[in-house]
């Protein structure tokens, strides 16, 4: 049962039940293609299931089990910029905020 409908419409309870009747009858729903969640990570194309899901703890992201290190994604930690620059090398500051975009 779709209940796409019912959240666009903001109508809950026995309006609900009808607006789902009235979506079923319509036919215009078609679950198949509903899209899938995929990992967010550049060029990634692994769906997100239950099994392979992981929400990372420093930024809140939900990613494939593939880039839940913090290294592996885009991780928007506060502390690693500090750290890097604290070591006082330009070198690291790039590769902190680059953080392996860019690597295929």
């Amino acid at each position: 049962v779709c209940s796409s409908s019912v959240e666009t419409t903001g109508k809950f309870g026995e309006e609900e039940k009808a607006i789902l009747e009235k979506h079923n009858k319509s036919k215009n729903c078609d679950p198949s293609k509903k899209k899938k969640p995929r990992c967010p990570v550049r060029r990634c194309k692994e769906y997100l299931t239950f099994s392979n899901t992981v929400i990372c703890k420093s930024c809140d992201l939900k990613v494939c089990l593939k880039h839940r290190f913090p290294a592996d994604h885009a991780c928007k930690r506060d502390n690693l910029p500090a750290l890097a620059s604290g070591l006082g090398n330009k070198f690291l500051v790039a590769l902190a905020a680059r953080n392996g975009r860019d690597c295929a």
